[in-house]
């Protein structure tokens, strides 16, 4: 009330009264580097290319009000925002490419992070402790994609995500109502996964 007192009046019947306007209090603030590089060659094979794209950030705070003190959410759980930004995530992809089909082999990689604070059980003094400081380790997988044009109408896709069938990291960062114990946002849930595709052009 003292912070937006100049909200708050007595009309004529000395009834309080309220100005509610819509007024944004929080700030958020993220910059990071974005990193790209690309190489292609001819060879008697087919075109050969290479890709490698990541994203390395340097700061990510946030404060609910313009008088709070920034909080961060980089490479850690920040419990203000419900969040964690990973300090580095990347993605180098490998292909070969010919007139009617091109195969690539990709490696994704996230960079671990310190976890949010839980409440377990302690098996030896059976004591509900506050686990605090757990490292997440970084999440790495290998995808392989293969896609053949039949023809200039049709083209068939099948990829095979999470190929080593990684497990999620155990990680406490509630990202999902339904899942606890793994952040869905930053890493591969559902192991190995198979996917296929068709286009057909008329």
């Amino acid at each position: 009330p003292n912070a937006y007192k100049g909200n708050f009046i007595l009309n004529a019947n000395n009834n309080l009264a309220m100005y509610l306007p819509l007024t944004n209090i929080g700030e958020i603030v993220k910059s990071g580097i974005d990193l790209e590089a690309q190489w292609r060659v001819p060879t008697e094979w087919g075109r050969v290319g290479l890709v490698a794209q990541g994203t390395y950030m340097l700061n990510s705070k946030h404060r609910q009000t313009n008088t709070a003190v920034y909080t961060s959410d980089l490479g850690r759980f920040n419990v203000d925002t419900g969040n964690v930004i990973p300090r580095f995530k990347g993605r180098m992809t490998a292909s070969i490419t010919r007139a009617e089909w091109t195969g690539s082999l990709s490696v994704n990689h996230v960079a671990g992070y310190t976890d949010a604070d839980i409440k377990a059980t302690n098996v030896d003094s059976l004591k509900i402790e506050t686990v605090s400081g757990r490292q997440v380790p970084s999440f790495t997988t290998w995808d392989f994609t293969f896609q053949y044009a039949m023809s200039k109408q049709i083209e068939f896709r099948i990829g095979v995500l999470n190929i080593m069938n990684q497990e999620a990291p155990l990680s406490f960062v509630q990202t999902s109502t339904q899942i606890f114990g793994a952040n869905t946002v930053d890493s591969n849930l559902w192991g190995r996964t198979i996917q296929a595709g068709m286009t057909v052009r008329f």
